[in-house]
């Protein structure tokens, strides 16, 4: 049961691109298949299994401490102008159909992205991820997305064919395998890499 300080997001509530009165919510909780949420400042944002593949885009929000993402589609975690410092993605891919979420960076730097369940990361030139901790499968996407650093404590970090995809030089695991799509090139720029075909 939400307690007084979490709103649960329902669709109604967004048809008309509203605002939650977010000085008195430290919680928003997103349980719709398709959400749009223009500003606001929470401690805490929850994007639930309910949201399944669907749809939701945060615009101008402050999130004080973690955007947690459980749910959302390939093509579907939107955050434009945002402040947040960690997102961290435990939705369960396993069930069928279900797609591995989509976070899409526009203006919306992040210090960490903690990766428990598999993610597809694509960022524009003002959105830098600092962190990546992989503790799953993670798709670097897109020809100006920057990762400056991933942790990596077992396999895989994979990258797609691109044509200009910047890969992090700090990848630090005992056991890591980066794995780089044939179409895609590699630039390592540390001296005491090794790179195996």
């Amino acid at each position: 049961v939400p307690s007084a300080n979490t709103q649960t997001v329902s669709l109604y509530a967004l048809d008309s691109g509203s605002k939650p009165a977010a000085d008195a919510v430290r919680m928003l909780v997103i349980a719709e298949k398709k959400a749009r949420i223009d500003g606001g400042s929470y401690d805490q944002v929850i994007i639930t299994s309910d949201v399944g593949n669907g749809d939701v885009t945060l615009s101008g929000v402050t999130i004080r401490g973690k955007l947690i993402v459980q749910g959302g589609g390939e093509n579907s975690i939107h955050l434009d102008g945002c402040k947040v410092d960690t997102i961290q993605v435990d939705k369960d891919t396993t069930a069928d159909g279900a797609q591995q979420p989509r976070i899409e960076l526009n203006n919306t730097p992040v210090k960490t992205i903690e990766a428990v369940q598999p993610v597809i990361i694509e960022a524009d030139t003002a959105s830098t991820v600092k962190a990546v901790e992989a503790k799953s499968d993670v798709t670097v996407q897109g020809e100006n997305t920057k990762v400056e650093n991933v942790t990596v404590p077992g396999p895989v970090l994979t990258t797609p064919p691109c044509s200009n995809c910047t890969l992090p030089a700090n990848v630090t695991s005992p056991s890591a395998r980066m794995t780089v799509l044939s179409s895609s090139a590699l630039s390592v720029a540390s001296d005491d890499a090794t790179v195996a075909p």
